[in-house]
């Protein structure tokens, strides 16, 4: 049967009792301390839970606000009739709606002004040019004109001709 250490202290002296009580004290407040260290205190593990919690929760609020502030580019790039592929790069630059409203606004300006200018450059190059005609530079009927020889070139008009009628 085990026996307790104080059942092993009374059947010892006095002066031992003394040094095998002192070696047990040491060795048990050795054994506190490594108990305290591989497991911290309840306060110390809610503190380190709470701070894991917060930092979960500000991560959470960022995801929402990145999220919120992509839909919103999506909506307003739809609404101005901007590509969204073109802002989608950009969307981390911005911290709030305000400065990517602006930024879609430009880009949707600059969008119009450059489709304008296209349009401008289309109407000029393709407008009526005095001594061309009526058959535009890319007419089929020119192409096959040009390469005829300059004999087959009536019977080719006739036939032309006869077919439009």
């Amino acid at each position: 049967m085990a026996r307790t250490f104080d059942e092993i202290l009374k059947e010892l002296n006095s002066d031992d009792a003394k040094v095998v009580q002192s070696a047990i004290d040491k060795r048990i407040t050795g054994a506190i301390k490594t108990y305290s260290i591989q497991h911290p205190q309840p306060e110390e593990r809610l503190a380190k839970i709470n701070e894991r919690i917060a930092n979960i929760e500000k991560a959470k609020l960022e995801r929402e606000a990145q999220f919120d502030l992509k839909v919103f580019a999506i909506e307003e790039c739809y609404a101005k009739g901007v590509k969204f592929e073109i802002v989608s790069d950009l969307l981390p630059l911005f911290k709030d709606k305000e400065s990517l409203g602006s930024k879609i606004d430009t880009l949707a300006q600059l969008s119009k002004e450059n489709d304008l200018k296209r349009i401008n450059d289309e109407l000029a190059n393709n407008s009526y040019k005095p001594g061309g005609g009526s058959h535009s530079e890319n007419d089929p009927l020119d192409r096959i004109r040009r390469n005829l020889p300059p004999g087959d070139l009536a019977e080719f008009d006739k036939t032309v001709n006869r077919t439009r009628r």
